[in-house]
């Protein structure tokens, strides 16, 4: 089995914000700084991806000189599938950036198969903002607010006035992205945020797009929420939220922020794993201290895994250990 050899960089971004904004630092530094990862100006190639494609996809990725991978937490696949690239792909460095929790825990097995880990507990785009002006890369200020507005929203902090309007357009495009996967607009955006020019403008048929889904997202999460929030139960710091029987779809963590924007609380919501019947997933959505709680819990022996950020953790565990995880999380008084 072989691969095509391409020249130049590869760069596989998650669809959300962060992995957008992400994707655009990357562009400025390499077709228009010219500084990062190859030292001149060129095209790089873009491809939106969610984690088990991103990697299921490399047996049909041609050799570049650098892949970058951006947003993308490590899961059970990464191992084997980047070996696998790497033995036909010898040549190809891999730059690794991203801050999720999984990608945090698993590192240490890619050791031997990536050339550069960037992996911090900062937002994707600005540990690789940050990277690619330590390379030579000028500031940018009009990147600089897209990558700014990404660090307050990922850390539970209030967005500056100043920055509203773009909170609202990236949260949009995360929210259009994660259900449309429409990779045309996807690039679309991602040039646009790779500020070539400071007064540039997204073509209105795209934002109608992006703010009218948008819209009509929050309106059903909001009514999904508001439901479920009546049945909610104080369980020690948290409002717990049992969701098996009234959420069966993907982005249940959005779900969980929307209860937490209403109880302003620590808020825990426990939903079915859609892959695995035997298994339930438990989002605590807790800004700055999610985390240490899954932490907790994984050394109880109660997680299978755990994943997502600082702020807001996703424990996979088994239908049958959910009752003494809760009762773990009744008794934590303080983090």
């Amino acid at each position: 089995m072989s691969s095509p050899r391409r020249e130049g960089v590869l760069a596989i971004a998650d669809w959300d914000a962060d992995g957008a904004v992400a994707a655009a630092v990357l562009l400025y530094a390499q077709k228009y700084e010219g500084v990062y990862p190859i030292k001149k100006r060129i095209e790089i190639d873009l491809k939106p991806s969610e984690p088990y494609s991103a990697f299921k996809d490399l047996n049909n990725t041609s050799c570049y000189d650098y892949l970058v991978i951006l947003d993308i937490p490590i899961i059970s696949i990464s191992q084997d599938a980047l070996r696998e690239y790497k033995k036909i792909c010898r040549e190809t460095k891999i730059i690794y950036v991203d801050h999720h929790l999984s990608t945090h825990r698993e590192l240490h097995k890619l050791t031997d198969l990536i050339d550069e880990p960037l992996v911090g507990y900062v937002p994707t785009s600005k540990i690789l903002y940050d990277k690619i002006l330590l390379e030579g890369a000028k500031k940018n200020p009009r990147l600089e607010m897209f990558v700014s507005t990404i660090y307050f929203m990922d850390q539970g902090l209030t967005v500056p006035v100043e920055l509203r309007n773009i909170m609202r357009l990236l949260a949009s495009i995360s929210k259009y992205m994660a259900h449309k996967k429409d990779y045309s607009l996807w690039i679309r955006v991602v040039e646009w945020l790779a500020p070539r020019y400071i007064h540039s403008y997204l073509d209105p048929e795209a934002l109608n797009k992006i703010y009218a889904f948008s819209k009509e997202i929050d309106q059903e999460l909001k009514e999904i929420a508001n439901e479920l929030a009546i049945s909610s139960q104080k369980l020690g710091l948290f409002r717990y939220i049992d969701a098996r029987n009234k959420w069966r779809r993907k982005g249940a963590s959005a779900l969980a922020s929307a209860l937490y924007r209403i109880f302003k609380t620590p808020t825990i919501v426990v939903v079915s794993d859609p892959h695995d019947r035997e298994m339930i997933l438990v989002i605590i959505k807790y800004p700055g201290r999610a985390y240490k709680i899954a932490k907790i819990l994984e050394e109880k022996n109660l997680a299978k895994s755990i994943g997502g950020h600082p702020s807001l953790a996703i424990i996979k565990t088994s239908n049958n250990d959910l009752g003494t995880l809760l009762n773990t999380l009744r008794n934590i008084r303080s983090i």
